[in-house]
């Protein structure tokens, strides 16, 4: 028989306990948790309940074990995760069953994050790495009655979107402030290509084609490789860096970690009393300049974009450019318009 529960946050939790087996699901309408009660009702009686003995099994703390030797490793951004991994690992959820944790638990984590001052991308970010871990565990680890908690969560709402462009002016008063050459090269190489912090401090010389302009990277951040063209400016300042020797084991463009470049940057911009910029705003205003040129399709493809619409958030023409654009084309087009001759009549 299924029980239903109405939580503080007005949402519905469905639990099912019949013939050994024990579920819940939390749901908006009641209507809608009434009805997967009836699905999931049906399923055990007729013998089609998945084996969640593995899942009873396995707490949240070897999970994410395994989840960080098997999945996190191979990744980019395998020091960030680590961390994340290892907050979780501390939760109260870590010492429960993947079977018997619920979304409810998860509002609970939440909450107490949110006491504590974290902020809604912070604790998305923590968040996605516990709804990767459930999916990894269903389709991977066979454990396909596992329901993912985080999916039916109520998560906070993150309003981080920045549409703050930086001009050629401040990206000179940055360089002309920060004692580093190595950033100055770095930070027009990112405005020039695009490219995200990580990539351009991991770039190496065989990954650079300066005939044809294009730069290969083999590990990007969704796990795709892609090319990156490069502009004439960008041509120039990476032939005017230079280059080690051949037998030299360090390759990398930039002998810098990604997280120096960061703290050089700050000092510098703060030095130039430009404290609003963030470094990562060299990226949106690459994606504002090259959609300039490019359509929506090569613009997400060269920013490496999976989701056009990221690719939106961060390209933010100036509305001054555009009528100016719309007034040089009404000029062009007054031009090239052929004066009508007047018949006479005869």
């Amino acid at each position: 028989m299924a029980t239903f529960i109405t939580q503080p946050n007005g949402r519905i939790r469905a639990r099912i306990r019949r013939d050994g087996v024990s579920t819940s699901k939390t749901f908006r309408l009641k209507s809608d948790a009434e009805a997967w009660a009836r699905r999931e009702e049906s399923r055990v009686e007729r013998g089609r309940w998945d084996d969640m003995q593995e899942a009873k099994a396995t707490t949240l703390a070897a999970a994410l074990e395994r989840y960080k030797e098997e999945r996190t490793e191979s990744k980019r951004g395998a020091l960030q995760e680590k961390s994340v991994i290892g907050i979780l690992s501390e939760t109260s959820l870590a010492k429960l069953p993947l079977s018997k944790i619920e979304s409810g638990d998860v509002e609970s984590i939440i909450k107490k994050w949110e006491q504590e001052g974290l902020k809604p991308g912070t604790i998305r970010r923590r968040l996605n790495v516990l709804r990767n871990l459930f999916t990894v565990a269903r389709r991977n680890w066979k454990m396909k009655g596992l329901v993912n908690p985080v999916a039916d969560a109520e998560l906070p709402r993150v309003n981080d979107a920045r549409a703050r462009r930086i001009s050629d002016k401040e990206i000179a008063e940055i360089c002309k402030n920060t004692g580093s050459s190595v950033l100055a090269a770095f930070l027009r190489l990112a405005i020039e290509s695009g490219m995200r912090r990580g990539e351009i401090a991991s770039l190496t010389w065989n990954l650079i084609d300066l005939q044809d302009r294009v730069i290969l990277l083999e590990k990007t951040k969704n796990g795709s490789p892609r090319e990156v063209p490069l502009s004439p400016a960008a041509v120039r300042l990476l032939k005017s860096l230079s280059r080690p020797p051949a037998d030299d084991e360090d390759q990398r463009v930039f002998k810098v970690k990604a997280n120096s470049i960061t703290q050089a940057f700050i000092r510098a911009r703060n030095r130039a009393g430009l404290t609003d910029i963030r470094l990562h705003d060299s990226r949106h205003e690459a994606t504002s300049r090259l959609g300039k040129v490019l359509d929506g399709k090569k613009l997400s493809k060269i920013i490496g974009h999976s989701d056009p619409k990221m690719t939106n958030r961060y390209y933010h023409p100036s509305v001054k450019e555009i009528a100016k654009e719309l007034a040089q084309a009404e000029d062009a087009k007054a031009v090239t318009k052929k004066p009508i001759k007047k018949r006479t009549m005869v």
